[in-house]
């Protein structure tokens, strides 16, 4: 019933502020799902649009619930409400995290660090 749809970009800080006052988010594909995975927030995922733009990319990570027909996302909606099937999906957003996220509060200092042991390496 409390839908918000927004369409620019206020930046991580502002798309982490908006996933944690939400029960899940809904998107085609974006980074926003990192984020949300590493805040353990339900991601619905959709394809019904081909767009040539990493559009099975949660699919593949195994990290959302995916839809690719309009039947398919009805049904998915209707799975947020589902505490099994959230567990489920809180456990699959954990595997992906381990294997896809770095939880860092210093991105910019990790990525340098990795950048320069990189460089080392020749």
């Amino acid at each position: 019933q409390d839908l918000a749809v927004i369409t620019r970009f206020g930046g991580d800080e502002q798309n982490t502020q908006l996933i944690l006052v939400s029960e899940a988010i809904v998107q085609k594909q974006s980074t926003v799902g990192f984020i949300a995975m590493l805040h353990q927030r339900p991601i619905l995922s959709y394809d019904l649009v081909e767009t040539g733009y990493e559009d099975q990319m949660y699919e593949i990570l195994d990290a959302s619930v995916h839809a690719t027909s309009e039947e398919q996302f009805d049904a998915a909606l209707d799975s947020l409400s589902d505490r099994e099937a959230m567990a489920e999906l809180r456990n699959r957003q954990e595997r992906a995290c381990r294997r896809f996220c770095l939880a860092t509060s210093d991105a910019s200092g990790r990525v340098a660090s990795l950048v320069a042991e990189l460089g080392q390496q020749g």
